[in-house]
């Protein structure tokens, strides 16, 4: 009648690439310049829940992931977060 199950996953990132604070890429024929090279990690659970049969069928899922990643010339290689890690700034968690 019920179908469930549960995930979780972690991935170490290397070769991220970022734009370097003040970069100005405007005309610049020299981007390359203004990129710089880090490293991550990303993690997370992934749950699901299916009911098959009776009046009411239907599933729900659910995914709580983070990604976490570091670069020398933007946070100097160590995690400024309070909670750790550099979180990237489009990271929203539970809006």
């Amino acid at each position: 009648m019920f179908e469930a199950s549960i995930e979780t996953y972690y991935k170490s990132l290397k070769n991220q690439i970022d734009y370097r604070n003040g970069a100005d890429l405007t005309f610049n024929a020299e981007y390359e310049g203004a990129l710089t090279y880090g490293k991550g990690v990303a993690y997370g659970a992934e749950s699901f829940l299916k009911k098959k049969k009776g009046r009411l069928t239907g599933w729900v899922g659910y995914t709580l992931a983070r990604s976490l990643r570091k670069f020398e010339a933007i946070n100097q290689a160590i995690f400024t977060c309070k909670t750790g890690p550099h979180p990237r700034p489009v990271h929203c968690r539970h809006l």
